[in-house]
């Protein structure tokens, strides 16, 4: 079915929601969050930034891993400790190793790696082999190594390579060819040097993703947000990002997309959809920046769009395998917009209802507020013909002025084909 709405233009980052099965948020990091692979994950450098900013922020819905980066496998009880310490938080970790120098060094990494996964494999997201000026074979040998290891012991996390060697592309394709292709589920990489490489990767080993470490340069504001919805459905299996690129306030607002940071999710094709986006009587569909997504879970549809925050309304169509109600979402402040019948900005329609005071999207809405909340209200609102005053008493589900009269011109059947011209 076809559904047609009219957004804010005073929005530059939002999300269109269309819930169908409501989705189960987890209330913290707990173990089982760890079972739900995290798409964000914050470098412990220096040690202890990570659990400074995760403190900070409080308890998220969300999984966020830890990226710690060691120069070596050999035991090291301020390594384990950090290890242990994110352990006991739930929090998964990637862990960055350097692979052996030489090929004398490989027994003796192999020992230590070893030994480390016997005690810290269970609290892995990411195992990552940093190649750097190894010789070819030495790089290929420590990465099927630490897969080998790492699954011997049933461990779930997965292998990345990574290191300034998968930044030069020859060396990266010396390295990283189809006979290694099997050992490799991610390429890890800095966020910035991404061109080309996915396109690159697909022809060594189409079942790796990408891991993005923190950009060489500093991201420009906002950017985490950005890059949460443009990574979801994409390649991109996790990004990693330094402590002081991002803030409490940032990971708080991201509380609402928990659905989409922890449930399998795909991209629809806009023409599939039948989507269009209209400013007036111009079609800018494809000038206004956006991505639909599919919550293959709970069967809700996310439209997520960059606004230039135009003057003028954004009316957006779509077709719906499954009806649902939407939702809008300010993602750059966090702040829910609508979920019907409430509207968490003001309008007309005031509602006075369980103690407090709400304000509906349209007359219907008001009404459905005190249905919502199986409360009695009292509405105040006012003619939009004349402007004349109008109150209504809501009582055990009842008004109490039957000789009110609501008048809409659309059919009942077709109010949501566009709702806000209902």
């Amino acid at each position: 079915m076809t559904r047609r709405w009219r957004l804010s233009p005073l929005v530059a980052l939002a999300v269109l929601r269309f819930p169908v099965f409501p989705a189960s948020p987890l209330a913290a990091q707990t173990p089982a969050a760890i079972m739900v692979p995290a798409h964000l994950a914050i470098e412990d450098e220096p040690a202890g930034a990570a659990l400074r900013l995760l403190d900070a922020a409080g308890p998220l819905p969300f999984p966020i891993a830890v990226r710690v980066q060691s120069l070596s496998a050999d035991p090291s009880p301020a390594l384990d400790a950090r290890l242990a310490a994110f352990e006991r938080r739930k929090l998964p970790v990637w862990l960055s190793i350097a692979a052996p120098a030489t090929a004398d060094a490989v027994t003796g990494w192999r020992t230590a790696l070893r030994g480390l996964l016997d005690r810290r494999a269970a609290g892995l997201l990411v195992l990552e082999v940093d190649i750097d000026q190894q010789q070819a074979d030495v790089a290929k040998f420590a990465v099927q190594t630490a897969a080998t290891e790492l699954r011997a012991g049933g461990a779930t996390a997965r292998v990345a390579i990574g290191g300034n060697a998968m930044i030069d592309p020859s060396r990266r394709r010396s390295i990283y060819a189809a006979d290694l292709a099997p050992y490799v589920d991610l390429l890890a990489v800095p966020a910035d040097r991404v061109d080309g490489l996915d396109a690159w990767l697909h022809t060594v080993d189409l079942q790796a993703g990408l891991a993005l470490r923190p950009p060489i340069a500093r991201p420009l504001p906002g950017a985490l947000v950005n890059s949460t919805l443009e990574d979801l459905g994409s390649n991109i299996a996790i990004r990693a990002w330094r402590p002081v690129d991002v803030s409490v306030s940032v990971l708080r607002a991201l509380a609402p997309l928990t659905p989409l940071l922890t449930h399998q999710i795909s991209v629809l094709d806009d023409e599939g959809a039948s989507m269009t986006m209209m400013r007036g009587n111009d079609d800018v569909t494809r000038s206004v920046h956006h991505r639909l997504l599919f919550d293959t879970e709970t069967f809700s549809t996310f439209l997520a769009y960059w606004s230039d925050r135009s003057a003028d309304t954004l009316s957006i169509s779509l077709r719906l395998a499954i009806d649902g109600t939407p939702r809008v979402l300010d993602v750059a402040t966090g702040e829910l917009l609508m979920a019907n019948p409430f509207s968490a900005v003001p309008t007309p329609y005031h509602v006075e209802a369980d103690g407090r005071h709400w304000y509906g999207n349209c007359a219907w809405d008001a009404i459905g507020i005190c249905g919502a909340l199986h409360a009695n209200g009292q509405i105040a609102t006012s003619c939009p013909d004349c402007g004349e005053a109008i109150e209504l008493g809501i009582e055990d589900g009842h008004p109490d002025d039957e000789s009110l009269l609501f008048h809409c011109l659309v059919p009942a059947a077709h109010w949501w084909d566009d709702i806000v011209f209902t």
